[in-house]
């Protein structure tokens, strides 16, 4: 239990104030970029406190696709970090060393208990920490006056963005490594930009392909690193 309320404040409580308040007081791409710090956040959290192997294979993967990553989200767009969203950037910083840490205590407890399990008192959790900050605020919010489109938003971050992205996160963790899920969010940026080109917004350019291919080169690396690790575990067991 006391793991579970550890996750609930890091992962859900913490997390999220951190990442909205600060998105509140800094720019959209300004969160991006400090969001690429993330795994490597996770690199140290877990080589420390659950002795996740660090290997090189792993630190040049995880250092090719933070440059493309950085490529993406920067290449022409004005990166804001003056003093008066410095507030926003340390908030949206603590925020990732706070997800960082999550992913890191949950990992030994998704080979324990069942997903839904641990997103049930992670959830709870999460939420009684929250409700002494947050109960003036829904109190005073007149449900009556949102609109369609807004529920619909919050219907989004409840559901996908929460509920289910944590879910998803929590079973790929039954299988591999803290770091290894926190590596693939280098994928948003190609995510967003595959959209962004589908629906006309923006147009496929060379320095969106050069970063890419760097962040796949990225996922290929890590990728082969639990393969190796894998191998290895068998050939072990295969001798004794």
């Amino acid at each position: 239990m006391i793991l579970f309320a550890l996750c609930g404040f890091f992962g859900f409580a913490a997390n999220q104030a951190l990442f909205y308040e600060g998105l509140n007081l800094t720019t959209p791409v300004d969160a991006s970029v400090i969001h690429v710090t993330n795994p490597i956040f996770v690199l140290i959290f877990a080589g420390i406190l659950i002795h996740e192997k660090v290997t090189v294979i792993k630190i040049v993967g995880i250092a090719l696709g933070a440059g493309g990553a950085s490529i993406m989200i920067m290449y022409g767009r004005l990166v804001n970090m003056g003093t008066n969203s410095f507030k926003g950037d340390i908030l949206v910083m603590l925020n990732m060393l706070s997800y960082a840490m999550y992913l890191v205590l949950i990992k030994p407890m998704t080979g324990k208990y069942h997903t839904m399990t641990i997103l049930k008192w992670v959830s709870f959790f999460g939420f009684l920490f929250m409700l002494p900050f947050t109960i003036r605020g829904v109190i005073g919010l007149h449900l009556q006056a949102l609109k369609l489109n807004e529920w619909l938003g919050v219907g989004y971050v409840v559901v996908l963005n929460t509920f289910l992205a944590y879910l998803l996160i929590n079973f790929a963790l039954k299988t591999l490594e803290a770091s290894m899920v926190s590596f693939y969010t280098y994928l948003q940026p190609v995510v967003a930009s595959v959209m962004s080109v589908s629906l006309g917004v923006e147009v496929i350019t060379i320095p969106k392909i050069i970063a890419a291919s760097l962040i796949f080169g990225g996922v290929f690396l890590v990728s082969r690193a639990k393969q190796n690790n894998s191998l290895m575990t068998k050939a072990n067991a295969g001798k004794e």
